[in-house]
């Protein structure tokens, strides 16, 4: 199984995050395989779901998949916070301010 760009990208920033080197932003799948192997002089191992370094040292660790800490997903909204962004947002759109005053007679 291939690696997909959001895995490729996440191990690039596990790297930068080791090498502390930056890397350019909206590149596709092809240009992240170029930079890995060009700049970073890794090689990807496509089976063991890594890149691996071209010449072994010790500055230049091993990049797992495994080893990127996993996204977080947003936690949904209850209704009762939905309902009171709905008229927060309705005072706003009436006069453009809030103060605390209004703010206390919707809680």
């Amino acid at each position: 199984m291939a690696f997909t760009l959001p895995e490729l990208k996440a191990l690039i920033k596990l790297y930068d995050k080791k090498m502390s080197v930056g890397v350019l932003k909206n590149m596709d799948l092809e240009q992240v395989q170029n930079f890995i192997t060009n700049k970073m002089k890794y090689k990807i191992d496509q089976e063991k779901r890594e890149l691996r370094p071209v010449q072994r040292m010790a500055s230049k660790p091993v990049l797992r998949l495994k080893d990127v800490p996993a996204r977080k997903k947003p936690v949904p909204k209850t209704d009762a916070q939905k309902e009171l962004l709905k008229k927060v947002k309705f005072l706003k759109d009436n006069d453009g301010t809030i103060t605390m005053a209004k703010l206390k007679t919707l809680i």
